[in-house]
């Protein structure tokens, strides 16, 4: 399903157990004992006001039935106190990879929290035990699930998706509330998915395409034929990586790519990456003509490199940079100009947030989310077909 926009962020709240449909039906069953108890209760107070005023205080004997009826109400008042007690919080689970991420994550959380808090929702961050660790996350939703009622759902970035999808779904299944995966769909297909459960993201292809389209036409300008690109990404994201090397060599059947996966999302270890392939190909006279990342902070490592290697700014200088997500930072450094980094494929935090924090809601509503929502990708600066 693609996403049409303006999409609705804000639905109300009607009831804070949270929940699919049975639970909803849970809740209105137990409004209706307790108003039932509550008749009772005050039927039996009637009664005993009544007896208490025909007879004398103190001096006339209560009738047994008085007693036991009163101890009864205090017993089942007592009960109903504690139930109220027991009503779900509502809490809602936010389970990241990594936070090496941090622009993007921080963007997408801010967002998120904020359309969370304006319908009496509170977030709760759990912190990667160790980056982009499926284990990890998978030891993190297994005491989720042993205390299904502290959270009434759940937004999940999903770490290494291919070795932990389906102890993922089992736990998640077990947790019994929605959960919204977003960024990365941990499912080969969209019928794998929980019950309840949605992805909300960008179409992962569409953005290795995107990249391919941008650089093969900024190669086409420069009329080179054989282009050398080196893509810097990580397993975590295979798919952009895989599909914007297909795509190139589409458009550019001659072009030379060479893909190192071991970027991890970090601008250190890309930095370290680019710097190795620029001193090598400065020393071979083989030069990179494009160097593709597959998000913001690999392509801002990418530009360090170019920057530390001083011998480079003559010998690179037709060099362009292109990175995913679309962060504050990576705009910035674009805009400013000057610099090798030209181009970033946009995947809207905001509009990923807002839209995930509605399905959330509408789910615990009752309303069955569909299985797979795309928010469309474009590229920065405007003026590229994406």
């Amino acid at each position: 399903m693609t996403l049409p926009w303006p999409w609705p962020c804000c639905v109300p709240a009607k009831w804070s157990s949270g929940g699919p449909q049975l639970r909803k039906r849970q809740r209105l069953l137990f409004e209706l004992t307790a108003s039932i108890l509550s008749g009772a209760i005050l039927a039996a107070a009637a009664a005993v006001a009544a007896t208490l005023s025909r007879a004398r205080w103190l001096e006339a004997p209560v009738p047994l039935w008085s007693v036991v009826l009163g101890s009864t109400t205090a017993v089942v008042l007592a009960i109903f106190l504690i139930r109220l007690r027991e009503q779900r919080p509502k809490r809602i689970l936010i389970m990241i990879p990594a936070f090496a991420q941090k622009h993007w994550f921080a963007e997408f959380l801010q967002r998120g929290v904020q359309a969370l808090e304006s319908q009496a929702y509170d977030a709760v961050l759990k912190l990667p035990l160790h980056d982009f660790s499926g284990q990890g996350q998978l030891l993190q939703l297994t005491a989720v699930a042993r205390r299904p009622r502290d959270f009434v759902g759940a937004f999940i970035i999903a770490a290494e998706p291919d070795s932990i999808s389906g102890e993922l779904r089992r736990l998640c299944s077990r947790a019994g509330f929605p959960v919204i995966f977003v960024d990365v769909m941990p499912f080969a297909r969209p019928e794998d998915l929980p019950a309840w459960s949605c992805y909300v993201g960008s179409d992962q292809n569409e953005i290795g395409v995107a990249a391919a389209r941008y650089v093969a036409d900024q190669m086409a300008q420069r009329q080179k034929r054989r282009p050398r690109v080196l893509v810097i990404g990580s397993a975590a994201q295979a798919e952009r990586q895989r599909t914007f090397v297909a795509a190139l060599k589409d458009k550019l059947p001659g072009a030379v790519v060479e893909v190192n996966d071991h970027g991890a999302f970090v601008r250190d270890r890309s930095r370290e990456i680019a710097g190795r392939y620029l001193r090598s190909a400065r020393q071979e006279g083989r030069l990179l003509d494009a160097i593709f990342c597959t998000n913001d902070e690999m392509a801002l490592g990418a530009l360090d490199a170019l920057h530390e290697d001083a011998v480079s700014e003559g010998v690179h200088s037709d060099l362009i940079v292109v990175g995913v997500d679309g962060t504050d930072e990576a705009m910035s450094v674009i805009r400013s100009g000057g610099t090798q980094f030209r181009a970033t494929v946009v995947q809207d935090s905001r509009r990923i947030a807002e839209t995930a924090t509605a399905v959330l809601l509408r789910a615990l509503e009752g309303e069955r989310p569909q299985p797979r929502i795309i928010v469309p990708v474009s590229i920065y600066p405007p003026g590229h077909n994406a």
